[in-house]
């Protein structure tokens, strides 16, 4: 502290608010190193049944000394439950930390400390600089951000999409349907599922596709088909009954005019377009954080704007030549996202 603030120092009278909002911020670093460190032993697995500490940290191998102080900080973070000495799963640890559970996030996990906490985006440079020379390195993608972008859609999203497309869509009607940089191909597969009538085709880069046959292999789905290409670049197919989009429309204006105009003319006449993602609203503080975070990544990549404001992606949609029939928010696994559902006129 200078000499000047200890000057003014107002030792008798407090600040009139908390700092909560920073100092959730700074411990939460320690409760995301610990959560992740724990998701890395498996500890949850080793307590689908209640143990003490000294046979659980036997089981995981670990100091039962600092152990225990271990297991006491995720009691008090609500990832553990602790009553006489026995320690137990609490609700959340249960349905996403467990690595049998469907709804696992350990890789979502694992990436936000390996790619984000522990290699933080040099924005000091940015702002002083402006983007950087080669934006290329500031993405990662590997398997670990595959494996957590798939656990991401699979613990909520891809269900609430869904439903609310099942209350707008006549289905029965929709046989060609396409998943446009649809990734995991988890949309292709659970459309494909809910109506078995139909074909879905998954269209992504030839890596990401790749990687999705493995899943779609998984889960048996002989009317999923791949094929990989560039949706800027690449033709994307005719004569479908259904596209739909999900977070890949984060694209520089001419990009993206030209990736709508290309949906439009291969959707039939009557056939439908849904789009889920996130936008910058107004006023500021209405907008998702995980807008907001990604107008600033997309931001310092190049000179070109890629999240929008609603208004302009309704415009857009209008000019275009489709319909919104449903315009919502919904819950994303991470924040608030936007689903909208059009008709081609």
């Amino acid at each position: 502290m200078t000499q000047n603030k200890l000057k003014n120092l107002e030792l008798f009278t407090p600040p009139e608010i908390l700092p909560t909002l920073i100092t959730d911020l700074t411990q939460g670093i320690d409760t995301f190193s610990i959560l992740y460190h724990a998701t890395r032993l498996n500890l949850f697995d080793h307590l689908k049944e209640p143990k003490n500490a000294s046979s659980l940290c036997e089981s995981v191998g670990i100091n039962t000394r600092i152990g225990e102080k271990f297991l006491n900080y995720l009691v008090g973070s609500d990832f553990l439950l602790e009553k006489d000495g026995i320690y137990s799963l609490s609700k959340t640890a249960e349905t996403y930390l467990i690595t049998d559970s469907p709804y696992y996030l350990g890789n979502y996990i694992a990436y936000y400390f390996i790619h984000k906490l522990s290699n933080l985006p040099p924005y000091d440079e940015f702002l002083k600089n402006g983007p950087p020379t080669d934006p290329k390195k500031m993405w990662v993608f590997d398997e670990t951000s595959f494996a957590a972008l798939t656990e991401c859609a699979i613990s909520g999203t891809i269900q609430r999409v869904l439903a609310e497309m099942n209350t707008v869509l006549p289905f029965p009607e929709i046989h060609r349907v396409l998943d446009l940089g649809g990734g995991h191909g988890l949309f292709s597969i659970a459309y494909a599922r809910m109506n078995p009538h139909s074909t879905v085709t998954l269209f992504d880069f030839p890596e990401t596709v790749e990687r999705a046959e493995k899943i779609i292999a998984h889960y048996s789905s002989g009317n999923v088909m791949i094929k990989p290409g560039d949706m800027t670049k690449d033709d994307i197919g005719t004569n479908y009954d259904l596209i739909y989009v999900s977070d890949s429309l984060y694209l520089p204006y001419p990009d993206l005019k030209n990736v709508l105009d290309k949906i439009y003319t291969a959707i039939n006449p009557g056939g439908f377009f849904v789009m889920k993602s996130v936008f910058l609203e107004k006023p500021l503080r209405n907008s998702s954080r995980s807008a907001l975070i990604f107008d600033l990544m997309t931001g310092s990549m190049n000179e070109k704007d890629h999240v929008y404001q609603i208004q302009t992606m309704e415009n857009l949609l209008q000019e275009t030549g489709f319909q919104i029939l449903l315009q919502k928010n919904i819950m994303d696994l991470e924040d608030k996202a936007t689903l909208i559902i059009t008709q081609k006129q």
